[in-house]
């Protein structure tokens, strides 16, 4: 009989023993958040590398930047297209030109993705709000072979904040290096989220003021000092001239 119990006794402490690490093994793993962003397409070597150049929302603030196209600036293989309005005319539009192989030679991504291009085949960057702008990715090398022509010069690849909950307003004064003129921004972003997902809007104003060629001496005359001449038609605009080939005068507003 004693047997009989002791047997009985050392099956119920192995059962328990088997449901307790039974329990243990079911409770619930934390995993860290994993972020991916890149291209869908099969042939894309993940294998090799590439170098990619970043810009935090924090590098930007210390900076005092308020446009997705004043942090491109800042990035030497930029081209000169960045400048929003020429002499001949500008439409207020801002591009990026890597390597200066053209704007439409340069793929502009948001979140991973194509953002839309204009009538010229370039992305204006000032249709993406800088208030929304977590980082600013820029592949220093070309990517035609993944993403096609449109990505020979680089690829720019703008991460937007997911993660903002709350509003947030920020106003910035500026002034030219000329004291001529001045450059005022507004920005608004407003932010949810929740279990199910996020939602993140934000709203950019910025206003330039404009500068008269004639208001400088350096663009008063195409060479400085050199007098009235037969200025081009890609000379500073608003320019009347009279008389013939010899005794020509010029007149800049």
């Amino acid at each position: 009989m004693r047997r009989g119990s002791l047997a009985i006794a050392i099956g119920l402490c192995i059962t328990t023993s088997a449901v307790a690490q039974e329990q243990t093994d079911k409770s619930p793993t934390n995993l860290d958040k994993i972020e991916v962003t890149g291209s869908r397409i099969r042939s894309v070597d993940v294998e090799n590398s590439q170098p990619v150049l970043v810009l935090t929302r924090q590098d930007i603030e210390k900076q005092g930047l308020t446009s997705v196209a004043d942090v491109l600036k800042r990035i030497p293989s930029n081209g000169a297209t960045m400048n929003s309005t020429v002499n001949n005319g500008g439409d207020g539009s801002a591009t990026v030109s890597l390597r200066n192989l053209g704007a439409s030679r340069t793929l502009v991504l948001v979140n991973g993705r194509r953002w839309v291009s204009g009538l010229s085949g370039s992305v204006d960057l000032n249709t993406i709000p800088s208030a929304i702008v977590e980082r600013v990715e820029v592949l220093k090398d070309g990517a035609s072979s993944i993403y096609g022509s449109d990505a020979i010069a680089g690829v720019v690849n703008i991460i937007t904040r997911s993660d903002f909950d709350g509003a947030e307003v920020n106003a910035y004064v500026g002034q030219y290096g000329q004291g001529d003129g001045q450059r005022t921004s507004f920005d608004a972003t407003v932010g949810a989220t929740s279990e199910r997902g996020n939602l993140v809007i934000g709203l950019s104003s910025v206003k330039e003021d404009a500068v008269m060629a004639g208001d400088r001496e350096i663009s008063a005359e195409p060479v400085y000092g050199a007098g009235s001449s037969a200025y081009s038609s890609y000379s500073a605009s608003g320019r009347l001239r009279a008389g013939g080939n010899s005794g020509a005068w010029t007149v800049l507003p």
